[in-house]
């Protein structure tokens, strides 16, 4: 099994960065030896508050957070820069973490590719 990391780490608005980001965890959930996890941290954390932002749907973030969870890829978002941006993440497919466990994450991935 090859553990895949995808970082998410700039903010969500006025670019399509993001979603072109989850897109491209969609892809590789299909390869069933993937293990695929998304990780939101510094100002990507926007990404995981913004799901229900008109300027999010605009980019279809929540179709593709739809697919990851029926991929069953997992979506975290790191608890620190949560706090630190005053953030609540209502989307209860999205896991908070504390910064050790996601830095944890990212060493133990075998390929990490970042946004």
């Amino acid at each position: 099994m090859k553990k895949i990391a995808v970082v998410i780490y700039a903010l969500p608005f006025n670019t399509i960065g993001n979603a072109e980001a989850l897109r491209c965890a969609v892809g590789l959930t299909i390869e069933d030896e993937n293990k695929v996890q998304v990780l939101f941290i510094n100002d990507g954390v926007w990404t995981a508050a913004s799901l229900d932002c008109q300027a999010a749907k605009n980019q279809e973030l929540d179709k593709h957070v739809e697919t990851l969870l029926m991929m069953e890829a997992e979506l975290m978002a790191e608890e620190e820069a949560l706090i630190d941006r005053g953030i609540k993440v209502d989307n209860s497919a999205i896991i908070t973490r504390p910064r050790a466990e996601i830095n944890q994450i990212i060493r133990n991935a075998d390929v990490v590719i970042g946004f």
